[in-house]
């Protein structure tokens, strides 16, 4: 998402860039033991974010990290109303 200017911060908020370097098992470990969930729609705005969480949810696959990952409709789109019905949904 942010191409390859990731330094510091931005390179730890980025788990599709962090995560497949990752071979600790300890952290690996809990990582696992987390709940994670991850929503995209396949609407307007959402081509990108598509693709990344296609790519992310390959990585945790990857690395055994268990994770919902859950692609809504065509008529999902990269908006608040979205994000609201969502968080009800998942929350």
């Amino acid at each position: 998402f942010f191409g390859r200017a990731l330094e510091g911060n931005i390179y730890f908020n980025s788990p599709l860039d962090y995560l497949p370097g990752i071979v600790d098992q300890k952290l690996l470990g809990r990582l696992r033991a987390l709940r994670l969930i991850f929503c995209c729609g396949q609407g307007a705005w959402e081509e990108r974010m598509l693709v990344e969480t296609r790519e992310l949810e390959q990585v945790l696959r990857d690395k055994s990290i268990p994770a919902w990952v859950d692609y809504w409709g065509g008529d999902v789109s990269h908006d608040w109303p979205w994000w609201h019905k969502q968080l009800v949904y998942f929350f």
